[in-house]
């Protein structure tokens, strides 16, 4: 090996412990050599492959003299960055353990699969099946130091594992562009192996190749990551003599490099299931997709499997891979895939599998199998199929109801589209997007189709927007098909011009222009819509003000909002009422709000001027019938009578008694209470009570009624003197 681990490893940052990755459609390892994939991804950083005891059982069945070895866990010092992880991956540090578990806590650390390390092991020094391995072998036992041109350094097993682990995941993240793997150090890519191909190693181009005279003799288009790090950490190609293992030479040049094949042979023979069955299984294509499908359309995919094996064999999956865009792709659109399916020998089993198209792109789609966490691929990597947006073509155009529509107008859009498509088009939903200025949501008509639209079918799309503002709105047909968007039409502009209310009090009841104190007054009215569309004005009510109708003091009757008037409607209004509670010249009238703007009727109002109601006593107040007793209950009676035409409301209403003019001997006071209109039934209240007057001395009574915050004195004052 060529490389030099020549960083400071305690510059790494991130401890890779137990990571899931995700498959991506490049070709795997199969019986067959190929230098452009010696590897696939997910295989390489497969961590889980084996546990400690696994790796254990597997030197021994080979009768690796490693699995009675035992080696000391050097983790670089006590303050080492290694120390840190190997502590947390539960590895006792600077103790003796078993090879076979410092081979898996390196590849737990690091991420890399420990059967990569262990064909790695076999391929740099013969490790694996070395009955008494000699110190050179454990001490380069992952030929890591080693350059080509020879001279290996002294090393020790630990540092061996745990450094060639290191940075095959080290190259394996540079090809993928990881510069936190190298604290961007972008002058370190494949160390002195460099010389030996250009351009630098990346997965998806081509390499050349050359040897250590500078002879170029092998390119290889590098499929993954993986292989990638694989050609950094043995740069050389395989370019074997005419016949050697049964492959065609490769421009050999009198120089033999072995190394990549030697890796996956060894990995193929210990580790690759899929080398079992790569020749053993055959696929027959019954029928395959539609090439030109459009998005949303379903199309379907069925193939056969022969078991041509002499015993039964049990996939874990059989389905259709999909890749987006490119067969390295890892925009999944897998058909999907059925398993466990089992084999008997010479057993054919069809299957067939269907999904919607999701892109307007090239979509790579092939047969596959996997067997035991490994994959096959068939069909050569698939067939093509050129996706396209579906043919949904407008029968009738997007049209508004209303051509040059007013504020607060409700139109109604609506379109016709017809599938144009050979197969049904699946739309998940289907609507009228509507924008206010480029902004605001005011769709409408969205509906979602639980069927298919069948080939020339047509899907009528209708539904009302309010169009509450003046502006410009913007409306378009729009279908939701496999989860995006799809625009259908035209986009309809739609110049909203600004409503002018322009409504009409028809009628109006006014109240009494000499209201009373303590009175109800209400104003009752009609208003008619005459602005020729439909209006929602934003409130009608009825303003009051005291002293003046512009700065007086505010009494508004109150407001009603929101109101919505057909075109030409009238609508009567009964509920506004408010109290005379100031004894000023009290002004209202009617009036509308619309969009922060008001209009006044009636010549800014009609004006009344309040006055005291006029209530009287209709029988006089009278103590114990004229005859009051000092130190005695003496009972109080008096009538008060309404003399006002209307209802008088009031808060209190009693007798009010002092004595020496100071000192409350109060009595029959009522609280919250109307005296009826003069002539009605309750227009006159009896009030009684009892009082003591338990003190020689002068007493004061008189009549009381307390309205809107005022008292007033009904009749004369009646004085009483023990």
């Amino acid at each position: 090996m060529s490389i030099k681990k020549n960083l400071i490893r305690n510059l790494l940052a991130v401890l890779f412990v137990g990571l899931a990755w995700t498959f991506i459609a490049v070709k795997p390892v199969s019986a067959a050599y190929s230098g452009d994939n010696l590897i696939d991804s997910t295989a390489f950083l497969n961590s889980a492959s084996m546990s400690a005891n696994d790796i254990q059982n597997f030197l021994a069945s080979k009768g690796s003299g490693l699995a009675s070895r035992s080696f000391v866990l050097n983790c670089y010092g006590p303050s080492s960055k290694e120390r840190e992880w190997y502590t947390a991956a539960g590895a006792p540090c600077d103790q003796n353990i078993p090879a076979s578990h410092i081979i898996y806590y390196a590849s737990q650390i690091y991420g890399i699969n420990p059967q990569v390390v262990l064909a790695t092991m076999q391929k740099e020094q013969s490790l694996i099946t070395a009955a008494n391995p000699t110190d050179w072998q454990i001490n380069q036992a992952m030929g890591y130091g080693c350059p080509t041109s020879g001279g290996c350094g002294a090393s020790s097993f630990f540092y061996q594992v745990d450094s060639g682990i290191w940075v095959l995941r080290y190259h394996y993240e540079r090809a993928r562009g990881n510069t936190t793997w190298w604290n961007n150090n972008t002058n370190w890519t494949c160390g002195t192996a460099k010389a030996y191909y250009t351009p630098n190693l990346y997965p998806g181009q081509n390499v050349n190749f050359y040897d250590q005279n500078g002879v170029h003799y092998r390119t290889h288009y590098l499929h993954n990551a993986a292989t990638s790090s694989l050609y950094c950490y043995t740069p050389h190609a395989y370019n074997n003599p005419s016949g050697l293992h049964g492959l065609p030479a490769y421009g050999h040049t009198g120089m033999y490099y072995s190394g990549s094949y030697n890796f996956v042979k060894w990995f193929q023979q210990w580790f690759d299931p899929i080398s079992t069955i790569a020749g053993s299984l055959t696929m027959q294509n019954i029928s395959q997709p539609d090439l030109s499908p459009a998005r949303g359309q379903t199309v379907t995919y069925t193939v056969q499997f022969t078991n041509t094996l002499a015993d039964s064999i049990t996939l874990d999956a059989v389905g259709i891979v999909g890749r987006a865009g490119d067969i390295r792709s890892n925009h999944s659109r897998d058909f999907g895939w059925q398993g466990p399916v089992t084999f008997t020998s010479g057993e054919t089993k069809q299957f067939t599998f269907t999904t919607v198209i999701y892109d307007t792109t090239n979509i790579y789609v092939w047969p596959a199998v996997n067997y035991k966490g490994f994959y096959l691929h068939f069909n050569n990597w698939g067939a093509v199929l050129t996706a396209h947006l579906p043919k949904l073509t407008q029968v009738s155009p997007l049209t508004s109801s209303i051509p040059n529509p007013v504020a607060s107008q409700t139109t109604t859009l609506s379109a016709t589209i017809r599938n144009d498509e050979d197969q049904p088009v699946d739309v998940d939903a289907i609507g009228i997007p509507v924008r206010y200025v480029g902004s605001y949501n005011y769709d409408t008509a969205w509906v979602t189709l639980s069927n298919p639209i069948q080939p020339g079918a047509s899907q009528v799309v209708s539904g009302n927007v309010v169009l509450d503002k003046p502006g410009q709105y913007s409306a378009w047909l729009s279908g939701f098909i496999t989860n995006q968007y799809t625009t259908l039409s035209n986009t309809l502009t739609l110049n909203v011009a600004k409503a002018t209310p322009n409504f009409q009090l028809t009628y109006t009841e006014t109240p009494n222009p000499n209201p009373a104190l303590g009175e109800d007054i209400a104003v009752k009215f009609k208003l008619k819509n005459n602005s020729g569309v439909a209006m929602t004005l934003n409130a009608v009510g009825v303003v009051g003000r005291y002293d003046n109708p512009f700065t007086g003091a505010n009494k508004d009757f109150g407001w009603v909002g929101s109101q919505s008037f057909a075109a030409g409607e009238e609508k009567t209004y009964t509920a506004f009422v408010s109290n005379i509670s100031e004894l000023r010249n009290f002004y209202a009238w009617v009036a509308i709000q619309y969009q922060g703007q008001y209009v006044h009727y009636n010549n800014w109002g009609f004006m009344m001027t309040p006055h005291l109601p006029n209530i009287s006593i209709t029988a006089p107040l009278t103590v114990n019938n004229g005859s009051p007793a000092l130190g005695q209950s003496n009972t109080v009676t008096v009538s008060v009578k309404n003399n006002e035409p209307k209802p008088i409301k009031y808060a209190a209403l009693g007798i009010p008694i002092r004595y020496y003019g100071k000192y409350n001997y109060d009595t029959a006071w009522q609280s919250n209470g109307t005296l009826a209109a003069s002539g009605q039934n309750g227009d006159t209240v009896n009030l009684s009570g009892s009082v003591v007057f338990d003190k020689p001395g002068p007493y004061t009574l008189w009549t009381s009624i307390y309205i809107q915050g005022r008292f007033t004195t009904i009749g004369s004052p009646q004085n009483i003197n023990f």
